[in-house]
């Protein structure tokens, strides 16, 4: 306790004082009175307060029906003296035996009375049932106390803290260069607010309703207005004086986490609230303090007053958060008032691919990813009209690949928008969408791809410069090269959209390491969940292909490869087998220039990106014949190489040609709706003489296996939870261990910790 300083005949505090009462005051109440607590507990009306004033060495236990002081047992030196504290206007309604040594019944009868007195009507319900200040005061109070849920994530420790000012004219001497601080402010608001505001705003006495302590340390301070429109608009200016003085007193308590803590678990071992609490406690405080106004209802604010507290707000205060709350008590963040966060999965919630996320607050909204449906999928895409429609008034889409369930519709995004993706990914669709020119009228994506942007990894993006949103790419291993996981930085929280990824890539053994050190604990984990339904299928390492493709050149002369033409990883594993084993790595035009753009980029980063072709112009000319006949030859072809492939073969068969397919085994399964008929025609060509995907160890999944699901969510433990995207219908996060304690949401709308989330 910090020593006490008399000014002006006033005794000010300079700490927040330790509110734990005398556990002789508690322990005698509990004998005396034992029916009190849980009586209290069982009627929704009352709530209580307790504290302690250590320099007259008082305690107290005080019973409240809404702001009103009905019943108060206090302490002095531990013994507890007759029950007093109580407004004359009280008295007058029991006999004084009771104020005494009241009873139950007698307490009914008492709640009765006040319940039927007027004059207490304004303490908490007029006579129109109206709820006015004190009822809010209760209803939250109780919920945050006896009431305490396992998804709260924050506690309320104490009630009606003065702080501040004695009186409207004396003021704490420690006060005045926060006041002239404010004053300046106020001067400030008058010249540049273009509304009405009250002729005389100025700081008055005045106590915190709530203060709270969150899971992370933080500690909330927070102010009851009800639903005054006007005192709601002014808030701000009045919390950020009590915001200051708290901040002051916190630096200068050392003490301030072991009072609350005490406090806190005193309640517990008394039955005053619930066990739970123990669970919400931090370790520590973190030194930030987060100033709250709490509105019963939000519905009934004007666009003016709306407009007023927000502007007020930014000037006075901008870390201020706005709340009303539910029926039952639980505050949810306040939808008229807050720039609160939305979330919104509109696509790819219970589908493979065809992602599409939102993440918006005032003035700012980006999507990430905006991909087109896979073949099989049999829902039907959509039309500009709705493309444009999702969009609305989008500041930018981020992508996290070239692959087309997630870029696949960047054609039809409005012009005005801005578009970004990896350097050298933008490369690479350029590529593609050039050898597509001779099949077809492909312009409009084309100039899309020219117009978008590029972002670099680790470089943190302010998307558009509003200071709303903040964007951050990290490089993930993926079966497209340049591919990249997002943090976004929105309305104080940290979301990880990871895009797809894996860990057993070439640069897969980077993911942990970047999450430990550059992304760390988020609030939300948007990620994909591809191989929940493939529990079945084997991953293994690009390395391990490595070894069992230089075992099948070294048996066979003639190797095709049915592969992704982008698929850097993959590439890379044929390219160093040949290398290793003698063979041409042999390359159509198209590849080449796609092998061109991974050496320009990821080449100078390991000799393994660094590719030596041997670009086949004419398979039949007899120089080139002689080579690809006297040394061999890998060479990965495309769904599309059927024609190429049918001529090679009845020159390059002096050894019977084999095919390696190097891709998800569905594509060749007949009858299935994402059957691929190309993939099948080409196997046919092979018969027998196929290395068959995952079950000869020449093809790995470019997603992430169940287990490095689970190490990234408890590397990165989201505090609010995980949605899941990127996966079939009826594949559930929920079932794995080790994912399941986490809140997982996969569909409907929720309004959660000042952000909205809506999963379709």
């Amino acid at each position: 306790m910090k020593k006490l300083k008399m000014v002006n005949n006033y005794t000010i505090k300079t700490t927040y004082y330790d509110r734990k009462m005398d556990e002789k005051l508690l322990t005698q109440i509990n004998e005396r009175f034992p029916w009190i607590i849980s009586y209290v507990k069982s009627h929704n009306c009352l709530d209580f307060q307790t504290g302690n004033d250590p320099k007259t060495n008082r305690s107290w236990f005080s019973i409240y029906r809404g702001t009103g002081r009905i019943l108060t047992f206090r302490s002095h030196s531990g013994k507890v003296n007759e029950i007093c504290d109580v407004a004359e206007a009280y008295k007058e309604l029991m006999q004084p035996d009771f104020f005494r040594n009241p009873t139950p019944d007698q307490f009914d009868t008492y709640l009765a009375k006040i319940a039927s007195t007027e004059k207490f009507k304004r303490y908490y319900e007029d006579t129109e049932g109206v709820y006015n200040e004190g009822y809010y005061q209760t209803l939250i109070g109780r919920r945050y106390t006896f009431g305490i849920k396992d998804t709260d994530d924050f506690i309320l420790f104490d009630k009606e803290l003065v702080i501040g000012f004695k009186t409207k004219d004396i003021k704490d001497e420690w006060n005045k260069e926060i006041v002239d601080q404010q004053t300046l402010k106020i001067e400030q608001l008058r010249k540049t607010y273009n509304g009405t505001l009250p002729e005389e705003i100025k700081p008055e006495y005045g106590e915190f309703d709530f203060l709270g302590l969150n899971t992370n340390g933080d500690i909330l301070i927070m102010e009851l207005k009800q639903n005054d429109p006007t005192k709601t608009a002014l808030s701000p200016i009045q919390t950020s004086y009590y915001y200051l003085q708290f901040q002051k007193l916190a630096r200068e308590d050392d003490k301030l986490y072991q009072r609350i803590k005490a406090m806190i678990e005193q309640k517990i071992d008394y039955g005053l609230i619930g066990s739970s609490y123990k669970n919400k406690m931090p370790l520590k405080l973190s030194g930030r303090i987060i100033p709250c106004v709490i509105v019963g209802e939000d519905s009934n604010l004007s666009e003016t007053i709306r407009e007023r507290y927000r502007f007020i707000r930014d000037l006075f205060l901008p870390e201020m958060k706005a709340y009303t709350c539910t029926p039952e008590g639980t505050l949810v963040t306040s939808k008229n008032l807050e720039n609160r966060m939305n979330l919104i999965i509109h696509r790819g919630a219970d589908q493979i691919g065809g992602c599409i996320t939102e993440i918006s607050t005032e003035n700012c909204k980006i999507l990430i990813d905006f991909g087109s449906n896979l073949p099989g999928c049999k829902k039907e895409e959509l039309t500009e009209e709705q493309v444009k429609s999702i969009i609305g008034n989008a500041d930018a889409v981020f992508y996290t690949h070239y692959h087309s369930d997630h870029v696949g519709l960047h054609h039809l995004i409005p012009t005005n928008v801005l578009q970004y993706i990896g350097v050298g990914a933008k490369e690479v669709m350029l590529c593609k969408y050039d050898a597509l020119r001779g099949h077809g009228d492909y312009s409009k994506q084309i100039e899309a791809i020219e117009r978008m942007e590029t972002y670099c990894a680790a470089k943190r993006i302010d998307v558009s410069k509003k200071g709303k949103i903040f964007v951050t790419p990290y490089f993930v291993s993926h079966s497209a090269f340049d591919a990249y996981m997002f943090l976004i930085e929105c309305e104080g929280k940290k979301i990880l959209h990871t895009g797809d990824f894996r860990r057993h890539g070439y640069i897969g053994k980077g993911l942990f390491p970047t999450l430990k050190k550059n992304v760390g604990e988020v609030d939300i984990l948007i990620t994909e969940g591809t191989m929940l339904g493939r529990s079945q299928e084997c991953v293994i390492s690009e390395s391990e292909i490595q070894k069992n493709i230089i075992k099948a050149l070294r048996e066979h002369k003639y190797v095709f490869a049915l592969c992704s033409s982008t698929d850097l990883d993959r590439l890379a594993t044929f390219h160093a087998a040949c290398k290793k084993t003698g063979r041409i790595f042999l390359v159509d035009e198209y590849q080449n220039r796609v092998l061109n753009v991974f050496t320009k980029y990821a080449g100078c980063k390991s000799d393994l990106f660094q590719f030596n072709a041997f670009k086949l112009i004419n398979y039949r000319t007899v120089n080139v014949r002689n080579k690809l006949q006297k040394e061999g030859f890998l060479m990965p072809i495309r769904m599309s190489s059927g024609y190429l492939l049918k001529g090679m073969l009845d020159i390059y068969n002096d050894e019977k040609p084999w095919l390696i397919y190097s891709m998800w085994g569905g594509y060749a399964k007949e009858g299935k709706d994402y059957t691929n008929s190309d993939v099948i025609n080409i196997r046919n060509l092979f018969g027998d003489r196929i290395l068959d995907g995952t079950m000869d160890g020449v093809h790995t999944s470019g997603h992430a296996d169940v287990e490095t699901l689970k190490e990234v969510c408890q590397t990165v433990h989201p505090r609010i939870g995980v949605i899941p995207i990127h996966k079939d219908e009826n594949s559930r996060y929920d079932s794995i261990s080790g994912i399941s304690s986490y809140f997982i949401f996969d569909e409907g709308d929720v309004d959660i910790h000042d952000i909205h989330i809506s999963v379709k």
